[in-house]
């Protein structure tokens, strides 16, 4: 929930990680816009400082939030590689493989879709092979990057891994 005051239809939200790399959150991820408030679903994966931006349709921006995310407790699961790479869109379910350290049975997959939608997958959708592979079916329906990350249920979450879909 991002709170503040004179949030209007048409806004964009811009965020920067710790590494100052910004990406701008599509407009069909921001949800429940009202005056004073919005939703929007952020996987941050990485500690450090986060800048938050909104910037309103007729170019105006807000102050930036500076929101400090501090490394989480235990072992942190991480994703080195995803197959397929990439893939065309299709109806039929595909085999994913999420391959990297630190995965167990009890691991959330955290699927960002090209509109900004979040979903998740578990046991039993989700198996794991060892502690380094996850696998799991997902139908890609929409042309553009898909995003995974891996979290535990103490919450500390993977780096991300992407699929591009055409």
């Amino acid at each position: 929930m991002i709170r503040g005051i004179g949030f209007r239809p048409g806004l964009t939200l811009r965020i920067s990680d710790p590494q100052s790399v910004t990406v701008t959150v599509p407009k069909t991820a921001i949800l429940d816009l009202l005056p004073a408030s919005f939703r929007v679903a952020l996987v941050l994966s990485q500690a450090g400082q986060y800048r938050l931006v909104v910037q309103q349709l007729d170019g105006e921006s807000s102050a930036p939030f500076l929101l400090d995310v501090a490394r989480p407790a235990g072992p942190t699961p991480q994703v080195d590689a995803v197959s397929p790479s990439s893939t065309i869109v299709d109806a039929m379910p595909q085999q994913v493989s999420l391959i990297g350290l630190n995965f167990d049975a009890s691991l959330a997959v955290r699927i960002v879709d090209p509109d900004g939608a979040i979903t998740e997958k578990r046991s039993p959708d989700v198996t794991t092979n060892g502690d380094s592979v996850i696998q799991f079916l997902l139908v890609f329906s929409k042309i553009g990057t898909y995003t995974f990350s891996v979290w535990t249920v103490g919450g500390i979450g993977s780096n991300v891994a992407d699929v591009r879909v055409r």
